[in-house]
């Protein structure tokens, strides 16, 4: 096995991806995901052009394939860690001792021996902490390799690349580093010994001794440091790589002998298992002629398929599903080994395994099944149930819980599968195949034992994507651990059913508005009931946070607003020109304005001086929904008379009226961008509109249902929208196209919102359930192109 092979396989087992044996490449050709290429005998990576980037971009510069379109690759499938390995860390074949020596002073990492117990074990050492970016498995880049990879192989071979079509990748993922060391030992009982440099002289780089000679050892880069002097900032080293594949199906010859050259078959008297390392560079690629001239072509010949874990899985799906082509990542193999170190015979080991490998109906493709690698995730979760750690607390001086009570982790039976391995809640994705239904798991937030809490209000996300808040009609305010679904605090105080919540912008505090009247102030560390603020003279329906965290708005049926301050708890300002109860309510981005609503008129507020600014005047019924765009200069209200109008908030001028819906339109929203509003209907439509004109750019349709509520991710790339027979769908906002139909909540959903990284959806509803959904499980599943 060549040495670059060997190196890459030895170090599997860490899950980071293909180790690689030449990390350094040119600045200017430093790999990045989407990357089209092959790898070399010489076990470099050799670009042909980068799927992601346009045309014109200097990555393509030498041409792209013909019929060219980029692959959209949605952020939620990107994970991005910018200490992935810490400094000095040392990745070893399975087998090898590690001893590390203590610290001189100044130098930036300690020596480190390395003793192979093994014949031909590999070791990497990365001098600085390294990075790692990735996307996640799912299925638009094997759907995208499949469509493209013939034109891709023509690409190369107009290019004078006697490549093979099978060796042909797309980069996934890469770990990158500043600087490392890295070696193959032949023998067992070889020492080598990594020596630490000073860290005013890391220009030098780490250095390794061996007591083996016949040990090949590598170490870079060149320049550590720039021209300046200064050490260079980019991490542009790349030691790990993650990449898909794909093989088709020969009938022909065995591969080794029909694809390789014959300066990589081995002599026939040779022994593999005795083979010594043979390092080649670029100087020893054979070259061969052209049928047509005299044009010298490289040949890079395949590496043969048992030399490597990724052929060993593609070899698996050919074998086991009538398929012409099989794609696989490492990626895939490393989320069906949950943990397990990379067995020697992959192949073997996933025959062992009850897999299902999704295969197009035109039997085309095959590949490993991204909705089974879904299900497992949520599967783990369940079967790792643990007491979740407890928020951490605020100053030693901050009381202890007066009125809440932290909860230990249960999950709830809804997301634990039944008897036949699948979870109640459902959904349906048009876009990947015709009518496919399967069972979607997802995590359902609720107090174990308790299912009389009744409906719930609109949920509340904390600004650090954290925590989900919920009140219920059973007057109890409850906090979940977004991620893993604990209940973190169930807050006791209110004598009624809680009608709001909202978080502080520093995510320290949570108040709750009531039906008894009161809003409460509590500590989302401790739990605490931290203030009462007590003023109104009946029922509590709507209140905010200022973005700024210093106001909190209240509004009520007393047809009275409340500014509060946030600090103090002492009512600022009460805002008392309302008709009637006050609806709803939104601050501007920059705090310094509140827009409410009372029958069919909105008031615009300035929050310093409890002085009315504009009075919006137009709608002929009752305003059901208010809304500031993002620079707080416009507000958009939906109306019980089927129209949403766009308002100046500083005059009240009516700026576009917007007539796309046949009912009461319940919910508006600006964009992020604000270039466009959304306005849901109980026409079942949702109405995407420019904001500045009015005039339609999608009507998105699919559920015979109101429209209950709707919210842009915060990139402005989906929406998702809640119903009243209980669904929740998922839109490409841009395309006005459905990706996802949740089936789980049986009654009426209150409200939908995005976390703030768009990676979750969090869905309250009448029936007493909240429901988080992963925006990440959709992207991996449905193909943006």
């Amino acid at each position: 096995m060549k040495p670059a092979s060997l190196f890459g396989k030895e170090l599997l087992h860490y899950n980071y991806g293909m180790a690689c044996m030449y990390p350094e490449l040119p600045m200017e050709h430093a790999i990045e995901i989407g990357d089209v290429g092959w790898f070399g005998s010489d076990g470099q990576f050799y670009l042909l052009f980068n799927a992601t980037k346009g045309e014109s971009d200097p990555r393509n510069m030498n041409g792209v394939p013909q019929s060219f379109q980029p692959l959209e690759l949605p952020r939620q499938l990107f994970s991005d860690s910018s200490n992935h390995m810490e400094a000095g860390q040392v990745c070893t074949s399975i087998g090898v001792d590690v001893s590390k020596s203590r610290s001189p002073t100044g130098v930036e990492c300690p020596p480190i021996t390395i003793t192979l117990q093994k014949d031909k074990a590999a070791f990497l050492v990365s001098q600085t902490t390294a990075g790692r970016k990735h996307i996640m498995a799912n299925d638009a880049m094997p759907e995208y390799m499949l469509r493209n990879r013939d034109n891709w192989h023509r690409l190369a071979q107009g290019m004078r690349h006697a490549v093979h079509k099978d060796e042909i990748v797309m980069i996934s993922g890469w770990v990158k580093t500043r600087s490392w060391v890295l070696g193959l030992g032949q023998k067992r009982g070889t020492t080598m010994i990594v020596n630490g440099v000073a860290a005013d002289n890391a220009n030098e780089g780490l250095r390794v001794d061996s007591t083996d000679p016949s040990s090949v050892t590598r170490r870079g880069p060149a320049q550590f440091r720039l021209q300046s002097g200064q050490i260079n900032p980019l991490r542009d080293q790349c030691i790990f790589l993650n990449y898909y594949k794909a093989k088709s199906r020969i009938f022909a010859p065995p591969k080794l002998e029909a694809n390789a050259g014959p300066h990589n078959l081995p002599d026939s008297n040779e022994d593999p298992d005795n083979e010594r390392f043979d390092v080649t560079t670029n100087n020893d690629v054979e070259t061969t002629s052209g049928d047509d001239d005299d044009i010298e072509i490289a040949e890079y010949p395949p590496v043969p398929s048992n030399h490597h874990p990724i052929d060993a899985a593609l070899d698996f799906i050919l074998e086991s599903a009538e398929c012409d082509v099989a794609i696989a990542s490492d990626v895939d193999v490393h989320d069906i080994l949950e943990g397990v170190p990379w067995p020697d015979d992959v192949n073997e080991f996933l025959k062992r395994r009850e897999l299902s490998l999704d295969i197009g109906e035109d039997k085309k493709v095959g590949k490993f099944s991204v909705k089974d690698m879904i299900v497992r995730k949520y599967q783990n979760l369940a079967a790792h149930r643990h007491d979740n750690e407890p928020i951490p607390p605020e100053p030693t001086d901050q009381p202890g819980p007066s009125s809440a009570e932290h909860s230990d982790y249960e999950q709830d039976e809804s997301t634990i599968p039944t008897a036949d391995g699948r979870w109640r809640a459902s959904a349906i994705i048009p876009g990947k195949i015709d009518g496919d239904t399967f069972e979607w798991p997802h995590i359902k937030l609720s107090e174990p034992d308790d299912d009389e809490a009744g409906a719930t209000c609109p949920a509340a996300v904390s600004p650090d994507g954290k925590l989900v808040a919920a009140g219920f009609e059973d007057a109890v305010v409850r906090v979940w651990d977004i991620d893993t679904g604990a209940l973190m605090l169930k807050l006791q105080a209110h004598a009624d059913n809680v009608a709001a919540v909202a978080f502080s912008p520093d995510c320290s505090k949570l108040v709750s508005g009531s039906a008894d009247g009161v809003a409460i102030v509590w500590s989302t560390y401790t739990g605490e009931n931290l203030a009462q603020l007590v003023g109104h003279e009946g029922d509590i329906w709507c209140l905010a946070y200022s973005p700024d965290g210093a106001t909190v708005a209240t509004g009520s049926i007393d047809c009275t607003v409340k500014l509060w301050d946030a600090h103090t708890y002492d009512i600022i300002h009460t805002l008392d020109d309302h008709p009637s109860v006050v609806q709803c309510m939104a601050f501007s981005s920059d705090s310094s304005l509140l827009v409410t609503s009372a029958q069919d008129q909105g008031k615009v507020w300035n929050t310093r001086t409890g002085h009315l600014v504009s009075s919006l005047s137009g709608h002929e019924n009752v305003v059901w929904a208010v809304s500031f765009s993002p620079d707080g200069r416009r507000i958009v209200t939906g109306s019980e008379d089927n129209t949403s109008r766009i308002w100046n908030s500083a005059t009240g001028d009516e700026l576009v009226t917007i007539r796309e819906h046949t009912n009461p339109v319940w919910t508006v929203q600006f964009s992020p961008d604000g270039q466009e509003v959304l306005s849901g209907s109980y026409d079942s439509t949702i109405s995407l509109c420019d904001s500045y004109l009015g005039t339609q750019r999608n009507l998105l349709r699919n559920v015979a249902s109101t429209v209950t509520s709707a919210a842009y991710s915060p990139d402005g790339d989906y929406i998702a929208s809640g119903y009243s027979d209980g669904s929740v769908n998922v839109w490409n906002a841009k395309k006005g196209t459905i990706m996802a139909d949740f089936k789980g909540h049986e009654d009426k959903v209150k409200a939908v919102i995005f976390s703030p990284d768009g990676q979750e959806i969090v869905s309250s509803s009448d029936d007493g359930s909240v429901r988080v959904w992963s925006m990440e499980d959709v992207v991996r599943l449905v193909p943006t192109f």
